[in-house]
Parts: structure tokens; sequence; C-alpha cells
């Protein structure tokens, strides 16, 4: 006797069989689909957040916008601006304490940090600098060293440059729609930060610009001049495609570097602000005070919409290249009503506390405890700087 399958048996197996084929094949089908699918999301994360992370942060060799000390130009899709400058091209000499910069510090910021490095050592440490301002006429690019050094040693100075007298310190940021490029452009030249060897486009790409209390002082447009000093945030919005898909990105950059994020204000002629009433203002100091001159007049007004104005009229003065000093200033309120007068002549590097003046704090602009102030500014205020004679000045307020 022969045993075997039968014809219906054969036909169920088989049947069986492409069911399970085909189940197989479909699992097959979905498993390349979806890592297919994974993978082009990876490519475009992948892409997105190197791009992200150029901007923001930099690289090992470069600064990112977070570094930020100054915007030159704000707009949609392009912005300008200003990274710590380091010169690090001096050795020390024996008897040499002076020394040029090869850029121009900016009038009104911070004195350079300075660091040495001694000879047959790989470590920098801290140095005291001192500025020298020899009047705005002059270049504002000496400085000194306060303490001895090692002859040999290597120096390095990092500071703010003036872009107005150094345009190759400003880094432009740019999106180029038809190329669906991310650029960077500074001293080194050149380059894509979004190239990559997937063919990765960026389609969408946008910059909105914010305060210190992070209103949005762009409002989808580009920032006008005026308020470029106020920028202390950037919020970074880009699109990518690859093949068929997009991927979106956004992030928000807090300028850590700026002197608007610490509440510091680089002034000028016609420099018109915000800032807190008598009774909230807590800080409004004049500090950085640099390129000035013998009978040089600084003079900031500050405004509320309803109400008396108050003026502050500095005077200062110079005895050839020695520290210039605050010879006077006078108090005005309202505008063209003199309430106080002083001759403090006190050094430019000691600044001026615009909440500590005249006696007992009647005519300063805060609201002293336990003294009835004869200055009282009360709802919104505007400070403006409707003269100033001298280089450069910081307003420090909150």
């Amino acid at each position: 006797m022969r045993r075997g399958f039968t014809l219906i048996e054969l036909l169920i197996a088989i049947i069986i069989s492409l069911f399970i084929a085909t189940a197989i094949y479909w699992s097959i089908v979905t498993a390349l689909q979806s890592w297919a699918y994974m993978k082009d999301e990876l490519v475009l994360q992948k892409v997105l957040s190197g791009v992200m992370q150029e901007l923001t942060e930099g690289t090992p060799d470069t600064y990112g916008l977070r570094d930020t000390l100054e915007v030159v130009k704000a707009y949609n899709d392009e912005v300008e601006v200003v990274f710590p400058w380091t010169d690090d091209t001096h050795m020390v000499q024996s008897g040499l304490n002076i020394y040029n910069l090869n850029k121009d510090i900016k009038p009104g910021t911070s004195i350079p940090i300075g660091e040495a490095r001694p000879p047959d050592t790989d470590t920098y440490y801290a140095v005291p600098v001192g500025l020298l301002d020899w009047g705005k006429k002059e270049e504002l690019n000496k400085v000194q060293l306060l303490l001895q050094v090692a002859p040999g040693s290597l120096l390095r100075f990092t500071y703010h440059p003036d872009a107005d007298k150094d345009p190759d310190a400003i880094t432009r940021f740019r999106w180029v729609k038809d190329d669906g490029q991310m650029y960077v452009e500074d001293t080194a030249g050149k380059k894509t930060i979004s190239k990559n060897p997937f063919g990765v486009k960026i389609t969408k790409f946008l910059f909105r610009y914010y305060d210190n209390a992070n209103n949005d002082i762009s409002k989808g447009a580009d920032v006008a001049e005026r308020d470029l000093q106020f920028i202390s945030g950037i919020e970074i919005f880009l699109e990518a495609a690859y093949k068929d898909k997009t991927k979106e990105l956004l992030s928000f950059v807090s300028m850590r570097n700026s002197p608007a994020k610490g509440g510091s204000v680089n002034l000028r002629e016609g420099t018109r602000m915000p800032i807190p009433n008598s009774r909230k203002v807590k800080i409004l100091f004049l500090t950085n005070l640099t390129g000035i001159d013998d009978r040089d007049v600084l003079q900031l007004e500050a405004a509320p919409k309803s109400g008396k104005d108050w003026r502050l009229t500095i005077n200062f003065s110079r005895d050839g290249l020695a520290i210039p000093r605050i010879e006077s200033y006078t108090i005005e309120y309202p505008t063209g009503h003199t309430v106080f007068t002083d001759k403090p002549r006190t050094s430019v590097a000691l600044g001026l506390n615009l909440l500590s003046l005249g006696p007992n704090g009647l005519y300063d602009y805060d609201k002293d405890e336990e003294v009835e102030d004869f200055v009282l500014l009360e709802g919104e205020v505007e400070l403006k700087v409707t003269k100033m004679d001298i280089a450069g000045a910081a307003l420090f307020v909150k």
C-alpha cells in the first residue's frame, strides 16, 4: 500500500503557505517602509539639530548667537552681531606695560579682560588691566597692565570691539531662500552652516527678537535701529525638507553676554528708552564713561506720560591726560527750573548713582523711604539722552 497526501490536503497546504508568505511579505514591506520613514526622519532631525546647534552655540572654534555682545542689524532672515574679540598678539617685554590692541574698544563698554601665560606653561591667569582714555579724539585701543608680569609671558585681552571702526568684527548669519541654505560670514570668510551630504534644504527660516522683559520687539518685521541694543533673546524657527518630507524645529537663545541681559544700555545722543518710575526703580547707575574731553556735557531727561519732567545735566572736566572728572551736575524739575546743583569733582571711574543725588535724596530719581521727595515720577516714564558730548557711557537699569 502507498501512503501520501490527497489532492485536497495539498491544496489546503498550498493555500495556508500562501497566506503565511503574504503575511511575511507585507510585514517585510511595512518594516522596510517604517525603516525608510525613520531614516528620513533621522536625516531631517540630524541636519536641523546641527544647524540649530551651530547657530546658537557655535563650534569649538567659533561663537554662537548665545555669546552675542551687540546686535548690529536684525532682520527676519538675517542677523549681524558682534562677538567678544580676543587680541592674543602680545608678549611681555621688560619695562613695557602699555599695549595697543589690534581693534578699538567700543566706547561705553567694560574694560578688557586681561590674561597672561608665563613662559614654559600652558595656563593663563587673570591680570588687572586699566584703560588709557585720552579723549574722544583719540582711538580707544590702549590698555595698561596694573600688575607686574614676567617678561616673555604671552598676553591676551578679551573685550567688546568697536564695529563702527572695525566692520570685520561683525559676524553675519543669513538664510538664502533660493539656495535653501544657511550661511555665516566673518573674518574667516563665508561658509554654509546647513551643508550636508543628504541633500536636505532649509525651506523656511525666521528670526524673532525679544527684550529683557520677553516682549517681542520685532513683531514679525525688522527691528528698528533704535531698538537693537534692547535685544536680549532670539527665537529661531527652522523648516527642512528631504524627499517628500518636512520637519520643523523651534528654539530660543538667551544672549548671556548682551548688556541688555544684565540691565545695561549703551547710551548715545538721541537714545530713548522706557525706565521704571520713581516708585519701582531699583538701580539707575551711570558708568563706563569714556572718550571725555574738558567741558563735555551729558544730559538726560526722564519724561512721564503725565506730570513734570526731570532733567540731569552732567559737566565733565579734564586736565591734560589726567583721568577726567565729574565736575558738576544740575537737576531741573520740571525742565527749565533748577532745583539743585552740586560739584562732586569725582573721578569718572566711580560713575554716578542717579538714585543718590543731592541732600537726603530729595532731588534724585527714586522714591526714598521716610523722606518726602521733591522729585516723583509716576506711571510710564521714558528716558531721553538729549545731549552727549562724550564718546561713550552705559546706564544700568533695574
